[in-house]
């Protein structure tokens, strides 16, 4: 079978882009995206992020 021949019959066969799967990549990263941003945004308003406990012994140098 010639090597054009194969390569004709694959191409039926490939998945179709449209735009419904465009939205749901778009829509997935957005999603994480937000999580991880509403993640920092919780760690950066923690009381205890700026505070270090000093030991007995006082503040290591």
């Amino acid at each position: 079978m010639p090597l054009f021949l194969a390569a004709q019959g694959l191409t039926p066969r490939q998945p179709r882009s449209g735009k419904r799967l465009d939205m749901v990549d778009i829509f997935a990263l957005s999603l994480t995206h937000a999580l991880m941003l509403l993640a920092v945004w919780r760690m950066l308003q923690r009381g205890d992020l700026d505070a270090e406990p000093a030991g007995e012994d006082g503040p290591r140098a």
